[in-house]
């Protein structure tokens, strides 16, 4: 599959983004990926993404990490795989735009939403199932 290098505006706000890295490191930041490259599409476009396994977003939103988030973000190089300049700057966009699911129903939900059905469904599940974006954590 081909992906554009840079994107500067979601070719739609239906399209949601997806990816998988178990590992982050500046290593993983010289190799070239597709994984590598949607991250960096989702978030120079302020795109919204699911994580599923990105252990250093999903801190982000689950408090796993401790205290020192951005710390252990920017010494892993997470900005820069976003195209971020500040890890300040990543933390509003993850705030913003990433999602992490704790329920199939919710995620499913949230992506039928997304694709053309019921646009109100997100707004009415569960703030507590997803840990990301609009979700409450003091609910999960």
């Amino acid at each position: 599959m081909d992906l554009p290098k840079d994107v500067d505006a979601p070719p739609s706000e239906d399209l949601i983004l997806q990816g998988t890295r178990y590992v982050m490191s500046p290593q993983y930041l010289r190799k070239p990926s597709l994984d590598r490259t949607i991250f960096s599409i989702a978030g120079k476009a302020s795109m919204d993404i699911i994580f599923q396994s990105e252990r250093l977003e999903i801190s982000l939103f689950d408090g796993s990490m401790g205290d020192d988030w951005a710390g252990d973000a920017t010494k892993a190089g997470l900005p820069e795989l976003y195209g971020k300049s500040t890890a300040a700057e990543l933390e509003a966009y993850l705030r913003a735009h990433g999602k992490v699911f704790t329920s199939i129903d919710d995620w499913s939900g949230f992506l039928k939403s997304r694709a053309g059905g019921d646009r109100d469904a997100a707004a009415r599940r569960d703030p507590g199932a997803e840990l990301g974006g609009a979700g409450d954590l003091a609910g999960a």
